[in-house]
């Protein structure tokens, strides 16, 4: 399944400037009430973002690797720390 989102291209003086990418959704075992979304990142690798908040979770080789390095990290940081980042980042309608 294909779809269409939005992810954070940057954020100068906290104005944020977005891009529409085509990819789909990635569940992350463990982490299902987060949406995450692959994409190629411009044909380099692969690219993952968090759907709500359009937020890179990093470039990866294989999709295996990608929700293997995101269980990592999200079991590091905590996850009341990413629902809190995410609320904190939600992008406007």
């Amino acid at each position: 399944m294909e779809y269409k989102i939005k992810i954070i291209l940057s954020s100068l003086n906290d104005q944020p400037s977005y891009m529409t990418v085509d990819g789909e959704p990635l569940v992350i075992p463990g982490y299902e009430e987060f949406e995450f979304f692959i994409h190629n990142d411009f044909g380099r690798k692969l690219f993952v973002s968090e759907v709500s908040t359009g937020m890179g979770a990093g470039l990866y080789s294989t999709k295996e690797a990608a929700i293997k390095a995101i269980q990592k990290k999200i079991k590091g940081k905590g996850i009341e720390a990413l629902r809190k980042l995410i609320a904190d980042n939600k992008m406007p309608e």
